[in-house]
């Protein structure tokens, strides 16, 4: 006679964790293959003759360099068509290092320590990723990168999971275990 299997449940922090981990793993990958791919075709900002600005589209990702209304060089290179978020190019090399280095200590955070404060800040750390993600997502499909834009969902909604779970998370965490029944002795 064989004995049944009881499947337990994983417990919603290591949940977290492994959503976050695999998040940014796939963020990494995705990030790896658009620059490393060879087919970067982002669109790069070129001065035209009325001192205004057009865009061009460059192979390979080359830095293209500034200039002002008056058309004179201002000496400085942007990766072409990056995106900024508080003036840090948002798929620079650093920022990827530092979101990865993030969401895994996150992971670990919430794993060893799922206390309210930290399973909130999880929370809005996944829900911002997750709307860069999906920004993402319409920018990869509009580029005609449909691999990496499945990569872009796929990230996406992991970080909507690691919401979801959290939401979960701090709602069990919150609510008081209840008492256990009195029954009288007899």
């Amino acid at each position: 006679m064989t004995t049944p299997t009881r499947w337990r449940a994983i417990p919603l922090p290591l949940l977290i964790a492994v959503l976050l981990v695999a998040s940014a793993a796939l963020f990494g990958v995705g990030v790896a293959q658009e620059h490393g791919g060879g087919t970067d075709t982002h669109a790069s900002v070129a001065s035209t003759d009325t001192g205004g600005h057009a865009e061009t589209g460059q192979e390979g990702g080359k830095p293209a360099e500034h200039t002002d209304s008056h058309g004179q060089n201002t000496g400085g290179t942007e990766a072409a068509g990056s995106e900024r978020a508080f003036g840090v190019p948002l798929e620079s090399p650093a920022a990827v290092l530092v979101t990865v280095l993030v969401s895994l200590l996150l992971a670990g955070l919430v794993w060893r320590y799922p206390r309210p404060p930290v399973v909130v800040v999880v929370a809005v750390f996944a829900a911002g990723a997750a709307v860069f993600d999906i920004a993402e997502v319409a920018r990869q499909f509009s580029a005609g990168r449909a691999g990496i834009g499945v990569l872009a969902i796929l990230v996406a909604g992991l970080h909507l999971a690691v919401v979801a779970a959290a939401g979960v998370l701090l709602r069990r965490v919150r609510r008081p275990a209840p008492a256990p029944a009195l029954t009288p002795s007899a």
